[in-house]
Parts: C-alpha cells; structure tokens; sequence
C-alpha cells in the first residue's frame, strides 16, 4: 500500500471501481487493495444469461460474456480505456473469473478445452498513449485463477 493511499483510504475503505465513491472494504463484494466493487454497483449491474454465447465464425469457436455494456460497467470500460484507471481492469475480471468458475467443476467443463486466451491487442500507437493493454490484464488475471496461459 503507498502512502497516499493509505492517507486517503485508511485500512477499512477503498474505492469503487464503478461509482468511484469510498466505500468500506465491509460493505463490497470485492476489493483487492483499495480498488474495489461496492454492493450498490454491483447491484445494478446487468449480467448476461448464463450461458448466452454466440457461436462464432470457423476461426473462433465461441465467446462468453458475463457482462452487459450498459451503465456503470460501460462507464468503467470508458474509464479504463480513456482515464488510465488500470485497476478496473482486475476488478471487471472478478465477474470474468466467477462466471468461469462455474464450468471449473463440471464434467463437460468448457476450461478444458481452452488452449490459451487471446487478449485484443492494442494499436502502438493506442498502447503507448494508454499505457497498458486492458484486455491482456484481464486476460492474465484469468490466466492466474485457471492456469490457462494466455498469450499477447
């Protein structure tokens, strides 16, 4: 933990990822530091049916999509994308990474099946104004959880 944050945050709060409100670490579904998704966000926020994928081309077999691009998940991925807020990046791959989850066990699991992920790679151009690839930080966050390895 640096030290403005601990002068902003303290031990017991951290920030929401959505709303960027301080909220008590007690009070949210997820932190990780002092980044984290507080239960009113949470809350209103539109998951896909389970298991709605679209079926792809002959080069992609099919994608997932635990999350809907509509309010404050739309104005997180702008944040991240447009803000350097990095750190949203991790706390979207907690819905990423709970939606997978539940194939993990199952016998017919999807996760076996995955060779590796694939981030979608930034222009140069994009990459060096932004920073950082947001999508290869999720990636590895999944890649963390799964052991699937994940290749830029």
């Amino acid at each position: 933990m640096n030290l403005l944050e601990y002068i902003l945050f303290g031990k017991t709060y951290g920030l929401c990822i959505f709303c960027r409100k301080k909220t008590r670490l007690s009070d949210s579904i997820y932190h990780k530091g002092h980044m984290c998704i507080c239960k009113k966000c949470n809350s209103s926020i539109d998951v896909a049916p389970f298991l709605y994928t679209y079926e792809g081309t002959e080069d992609i077999s099919f994608t997932l999509a635990p999350l809907y691009y509509t309010g404050v998940v739309r104005n997180a991925i702008h944040g991240m994308k447009f803000s350097s807020f990095c750190k949203i990046a991790e706390g979207l791959s907690y819905y990423v990474n709970t939606y997978l989850s539940v194939f993990e066990d199952s016998e017919d699991s999807l996760l076996k099946d995955f060779d590796f992920l694939v981030p979608v790679p930034l222009s140069k151009t994009r990459l060096n104004e932004r920073g950082y690839n947001q999508s290869e930080i999720i990636s590895r966050c999944i890649s963390e959880k799964f052991g699937i390895p994940t290749r830029a």
